[in-house]
């Protein structure tokens, strides 16, 4: 895939004219003002702390502080331009890799989570979607607080979303205005740039309409069937929870403060309150190789917002865990919670490309030519518009197994949340994701999981609290959820079949007949991967029931101390997870202010 920094040379004007996070954003704690007392300290800069941040600084009586591992490079082409998110470089990722899966043939998996003020919201897609109505009223049954459910969290997507239709852009046949918020801090909308392939892609709803109804808004509650996606885009633009939510309006509040390069290792006991230790202090080291820890104190509360793999590996570290495993690595428990680090969860995906015939435009060519991505930088930085404008796909659909399918023969209860919620998705992207080669043009889908049943673990590797831990999706550990990509792929292959195909396809690439269930199994094995959707490693319960925390995101069995990202969720959404961080991010930041009002 080509990237020539040579060719961003043409976007310097424009860039230094944008300011995508400005105002108190501080290289170092010793550059915070001398004497303030932290109310909140929250522990990660990414897609719900930032949000969390932003809505408790609302509040000119308290002083809050975001600790970001990251640095704050947003103004980076390759951040900005909604293209390249295929070419996010490995500066801006934890570069984590999971323990060998036996499910996928004893291959260990690289496992991006973001590294950079804005989290994965600043590396990801930016595909917008979140889930069926039945996700979140699960998520209510499971914690008892109808908060949850699809009708309590409207309000928070109204807060968080602004609906923007790109220019010259017709949204008509693309969203419900009624599902949307347009007053909110994130912008959202349509794809920007049109393909000659979008019609066609939409046609085989016609086409296999029982196979591939049309769906005008997939984030209505009800996201079965096909159509287009919705992306965090805004002017052409990414938009993350760091440029929404830490805007130069936000981030100059003279009580918001953020420190980038700043890795928290631990939470420290503090005292006890009501019987239960209490943790308001957090230890992290300052910048590139530093080995010097250094500690600060909240007057509130501590918010863990560093992630999937980061909330529960701090937490462990902390002595917050299963004792069983924290003594196994030499790790003294403080509080006993079996649940921590359990309970992991990942969309599984796999990729089915094909050779189609050169006469018609993909974004093959933007890959491979130098000169191509240098005239439409340069449109992009002008006018913002043209294909970069464009994630790397328009269009989805999302798809409920048969009722005879062999995967309810596996012997575990249907994963998902009702009956109108999906199994699967696919993705449906106008050329070779990847470096293509010299010569051709591709079609891909991409094919994934969206209710796995299987459960993973994020636990320590060592008692040193700046080692990597161990990660384990347990990728195809159940039979259900190989079942439901075998016919996930093979309705990917039904697709580009449909009459609006015939004349696109030459040739599938590697897989050559889904209908060879050994074929099939040995593709997705050998060639399946994550999502990057992670989430469920701190999940709530109900109170007084097992699990890391209560339905208010408070740790159980401690003080002081709170979770807020989508490592709380106790099932996966049938959705890719951004949209369910921006709002648990902001159901979070409710909850904490309930609690300070009832102190």
């Amino acid at each position: 895939m080509v990237m020539l920094k040579s060719s961003f040379v043409v976007l310097a004007a424009y860039l230094a004219s944008v300011s995508f996070v400005a105002g108190k954003l501080y290289e170092s704690i010793a550059d915070v003002p001398k004497g303030v007392q932290f109310d909140y300290i929250i522990v990660g800069g990414g897609n719900a702390g930032n949000v969390v941040a932003n809505r408790l600084s609302e509040d000119s009586s308290v002083q809050v502080l975001v600790l970001e591992a990251g640095n704050a490079d947003l103004e980076n082409p390759v951040i900005a331009i909604p293209f390249y998110c295929l070419r996010i470089p490995y500066s801006y990722n934890w570069n984590y890799t999971t323990v060998a899966q036996p499910g996928l043939n004893g291959r260990p998996i690289d496992f991006p989570r973001g590294r950079v003020l804005g989290g994965s919201s600043a590396v990801n897609g930016m595909w917008y979607s979140r889930g069926s109505a039945e996700d979140w009223d699960r998520y209510a049954q499971i914690a008892g607080d109808s908060g949850w459910s699809w009708a309590g969290i409207q309000p928070y997507i109204q807060k968080s979303e602004r609906w923007t239709l790109p220019k010259g852009i017709d949204g008509s046949n693309m969203y419900e205005p009624s599902a949307h918020g347009t007053e909110g801090v994130t912008p959202i909308g349509p794809p920007g740039h049109k393909f000659t392939i979008d019609d066609r892609i939409l046609q085989v709803s016609k086409d296999l309409p029982d196979e591939f109804p049309f769906n005008k808004d997939a984030n209505d509650g009800t996201p079965l069937g096909l159509g287009t996606l919705h992306l965090t885009v805004g002017n052409g633009a990414r938009a993350s929870s760091a440029s929404a939510y830490l805007a130069p309006k936000y981030l100059n509040r003279p009580n918001l403060h953020v420190v980038i390069h700043s890795t928290v290792s631990r939470v420290v006991k503090t005292g006890h309150e009501n019987g239960k230790p209490v943790f308001r202090k957090v230890e992290f080291r300052q910048g590139v190789g530093a080995t010097k820890v250094q500690s600060l104190q909240a007057r509130r509360e501590i918010i863990l917002s560093a992630g999937v793999i980061g909330s529960p590996h701090i937490l462990l570290n902390s002595g917050i865990g299963p004792a069983k495993d924290l003594e196994a690595v030499g790790v003294h428990t403080v509080v006993d919670s079996p649940q921590v680090g359990k309970n992991l969860v990942d969309h599984i995906r796999v990729a089915a490309a094909w050779q189609v015939k050169t006469n018609n435009e993909t974004f093959d060519d933007i890959n491979r030519s130098a000169e191509l991505n240098a005239q439409l930088q340069q449109t992009w930085a002008s006018s913002r518009t043209g294909p970069l404008v464009n994630s790397f796909g328009n269009h989805w659909s999302f798809h409920r197994l048969p009722t005879d399918s062999p995967a309810y023969e596996s012997g575990v209860k249907d994963p998902v949340a009702g009956p109108k919620t999906p199994h699967f998705e696919i993705g449906y992207h106008n050329g070779l994701l990847g470096t293509p080669p010299a010569n051709g043009s591709f079609f891909t889908t991409t094919i994934r999981t969206v209710a796995p049943a299987s459960r993973g673990t994020v636990k320590l590797a060592s008692s040193d609290p700046f080692a990597a831990p161990l990660i384990d999706p347990a990728y195809l550990d159940n039979e259900f959820d190989m079942q439901t990509l075998m016919e996930a792929v093979r309705s990917a292959y039904r697709f580009v079949a449909a009459p609006s195909f015939k004349d696109y396809i030459i040739a599938p690439l590697g897989l050559a007949d889904p209908s060879d269930n050994a074929a099939l199994r040995a593709f997705i094995r050998n060639t399946g991967s994550t999502s990057a959707h992670p989430t469920g490693s701190v999940a709530f319960s109900r109170k007084g029931q097992p699990g890391a925390l209560d339905p208010d995101l408070k740790v159980k069995g401690v003080e002081g101390l709170r979770v807020i990202d989508v490592s709380v969720l106790p099932f996966i959404p049938s959705a890719h997870t951004q949209a369910a961080a921006y709002i648990v991010g902001e159901r979070g930041a409710d909850l904490v202010k309930e609690s300070q009002r009832k102190q």
